[in-house]
């Protein structure tokens, strides 16, 4: 048991053991509560978008595209419990997949420029990934003790060292690794939201 609790109850064991299921329960709740704001906003009670094509809609488009140029990039190098990515985009950030997912939410933001929208997406960010690079710092330290100290040492855990980017040409980037990553879905994302400004731009 490893000093964890003992607790009969089936479900509360899943729960208390499988740090994935909680991952997953996590992400699941916050893109039940991204669309559903998003049905509000854009079905229910239909709000007014800024013409795309002024300064910060232009801004808001090259940021989120970079967004998810960068998760992109990321999720076909990765190899996922096998090996400590440390090169390409992981020698300039230990996290280089939500760091695109925030640029991506950033831009966003620029275009569809919403209070309520802005809350609540940043705040489903915090909950969603700050909980996660923890674990999964956590994780990376126990399975990759020998490398993770230098590697945590050097590298920034969020925020890019754009002056290391000569590191990035030790990229192997692989389109099956991409997939595998399931990174089409962050690729469908913003295509239907970006879809959606421009339809409803005033």
């Amino acid at each position: 048991r490893h000093g964890l609790p003992h607790n009969d109850h089936p479900m509360e064991q899943a729960l208390m053991f499988n740090p994935k299921m909680l991952k997953r329960y996590r992400v699941r709740s916050a893109q039940i509560i991204f669309w559903s704001l998003c049905l509000y906003l854009f079905v229910i009670d239909p709000i007014r978008i800024d013409p795309l094509l002024e300064p910060r809609g232009i801004i808001g488009i090259v940021l989120a595209t970079l967004g998810v140029f960068i998760r992109s990039l990321s999720a076909g190098f990765i190899s996922k419990n096998q090996a400590l990515a440390s090169t390409g985009l992981y020698a300039l950030t230990r996290n280089p997949l939500y760091f695109g997912s925030f640029t991506l939410l950033v831009g966003i933001n620029l275009i569809i420029w919403h209070p309520l929208f802005a809350v609540v997406t940043f705040a489903l960010f915090a909950l969603t990934y700050i909980p996660t690079i923890l674990g999964e710092e956590k994780y990376l330290s126990q399975a990759f003790a020998d490398s993770w100290p230098t590697f945590k040492q050097n590298t920034p855990r969020f925020f890019p060292a754009f002056w290391r980017l000569r590191a990035y040409s030790e990229i192997s980037w692989s389109f099956a690794q991409w997939k595998r990553n399931h990174e089409f879905n962050a690729v469908i994302t913003y295509v239907v939201l970006l879809a959606l400004a421009f339809w409803y731009a005033g």
